[in-house]
């Protein structure tokens, strides 16, 4: 979404480093105080145990409605921002030539002046894995573990290499926005807790492991990893270059 934004270089950056110092405290202020309510292990036996916590801690049922809804409102605007930012990361990559389809995908309304068919897919692929959850809620949990697993290597790859950059590459291009001397170690330590979130996005959710609680995220990346090559080595390297290196026009 930087390319929407202005004087990305530094807005983009101070937004990102904001947003996490900021609802990082909060996230854990709030998690700190659920945790002290939740003292009576019974409520595990209720249907919706994180709301049996709010009616346990508040004594009444219109207080744990109240703040049910603080939460149901802030994942419904969390939902908004993973929204517009997944479309816009189809509609880019759409547009650099690294989807099939790519030519309707990165299409722009001339009305809105918005990707509509990449918030299409995004709409339509969400549909489609929560109706899996109804089916099976083992199939629903590897895909979301599929998601953080998927997630978590990008960010693993981009920061080792920007690690290998820092210690045997060139020197970094002038950036407004430096950690300076804190640039590497908080890269080496972003990396190590990439590891960390691999590895527990990949372990059973239960022992013995039997086929039933077996998490099948990593048996699911390694395929959809394999279908990216052959795509990659059949036909995307004929026609992606990168954004890097072309700058193409946006598809009307």
């Amino acid at each position: 979404m930087a390319e929407e934004t202005s004087d990305a270089a530094k807005v983009v950056p101070k937004a990102m480093v904001t947003a996490y110092c900021t609802m990082g405290v909060l996230s854990f202020v709030t998690l700190c105080v659920y945790c002290a309510c939740f003292v009576d292990y019974s409520v595990l036996d209720s249907a919706q145990p994180w709301l049996q916590v709010f009616v346990n801690s508040t004594g009444s049922v219109k207080g744990a409605i109240a703040l049910a809804s603080i939460m149901i409102v802030c994942i419904f605007l969390s939902d908004l921002n993973f929204f517009a930012a997944t479309s816009r990361q189809i509609f880019a990559f759409a547009r650099d030539d690294g989807f099939p389809l790519r030519r309707w995908i990165a299409h722009v309304d001339p009305h809105s002046g918005t990707p509509q068919n990449a918030l299409i897919i995004v709409m339509a692929f969400v549909v489609l894995i929560s109706l899996i959850g109804l089916g099976s809620s083992i199939a629903f949990q590897a895909i979301i573990s599929l998601g953080t697993l998927a997630l978590a290597f990008t960010y693993e790859l981009s920061t080792l290499c920007l690690i290998w950059r820092r210690l045997y590459g060139p020197t970094l291009p002038p950036h407004p926005w430096s950690l300076g001397k804190l640039g590497l170690p908080i890269n080496i330590l972003a990396s190590l807790y990439g590891l960390y979130l691999m590895f527990f996005s990949v372990i059973p959710a239960g022992y013995p492991v039997t086929a039933i609680n077996f998490n099948w995220a990593p048996v699911m990346f390694v395929a959809v990893m394999l279908f990216a090559t052959v795509h990659y080595v059949v036909f995307a390297r004929k026609v992606y270059k990168g954004p890097v290196v072309i700058c193409q026009p946006i598809y009307m």
